[in-house]
């Protein structure tokens, strides 16, 4: 059994590199662990319900179906450039006459600069994140955050 994180979909959310030849069912073979690469959203810090609940304010004063296509939209944003994201959401509502893209960033991201440094870890991730240093498995973070959001997450 591997360490790891399921997200909210049953997606496992955790890359183990395996020592020896790539076969096997599911496509690794049995062997040991020689690197982890987690994500950082979801698996290491629990962030995405600021982003939700930016999101949610930024589209509050609008009639728009944001609530109703929230976990659709999200699903869809998630791993995008933050640009490309925010042309999806803008014109996914129907927005574009009243808000730019780049607006939407701006608005979201004052919302954020607040949120984001109160990140806390998921359940288990500093025990995980102990376990493979005494064990001497090197780890590293990937993520899809911009360097402002990486920063503001990882203040604490």
């Amino acid at each position: 059994h591997c360490p790891g994180s399921f997200d909210g979909q049953g997606h496992h959310r955790v890359g183990i590199g395996i020592g020896g030849s790539m076969g096997g069912e599911g496509g690794v073979s049995s062997g040991k662990v020689t690197h982890v690469i987690f994500d950082m959203d979801g698996l290491l810090l629990d962030t995405e319900r600021f982003y939700t609940a930016a999101q949610e304010e930024v589209f509050r004063p609008f009639a728009c179906a944001y609530k109703e296509r929230e976990r659709e939209l999200k699903s869809r944003m998630m791993g995008m450039k933050s640009i490309e994201a925010a042309k999806l959401i803008v014109s996914e509502l129907k927005l574009a006459d009243q808000m730019t893209p780049e607006e939407f960033l701006e608005r979201r991201g004052a919302l954020l600069k607040d949120l984001l440094p109160g990140a806390e870890l998921m359940p288990g991730a500093q025990r995980l994140l102990q376990h493979l240093r005494s064990s001497g498995i090197p780890t590293a973070l990937a993520t899809a955050s911009n360097r402002e959001h990486f920063k503001l997450k990882t203040s604490r």
